[in-house]
């Protein structure tokens, strides 16, 4: 179930950059023995540096494209 969760968030995160402004890799990391978060990205961090923009903002406007409703993990 863990890789089919990453798999779902990888194709989420792409369909959200394919819609936005930016050109980054949906680069998603699983962490299966973490307390917190089993599954990361770094890619808001990573296009805060490439576009002179604030992580947190990017995030933002990334989690604005997604569309959760026909998601089978996420939600």
């Amino acid at each position: 179930m863990i890789e089919e969760l990453k798999q779902e968030v990888q194709t989420t995160l792409e369909n959200a950059l394919s819609q936005s402004k930016y050109d980054a890799d949906p680069e998603v990391e699983l962490f299966p023995d973490a307390s917190d978060a089993v599954i990361a990205s770094p890619v808001a961090y990573k296009i805060a540096n490439q576009y002179g923009e604030n992580p947190t903002e990017v995030s933002s406007s990334l989690q604005g494209l997604i569309d959760t409703d026909n998601l089978e993990y996420l939600d």
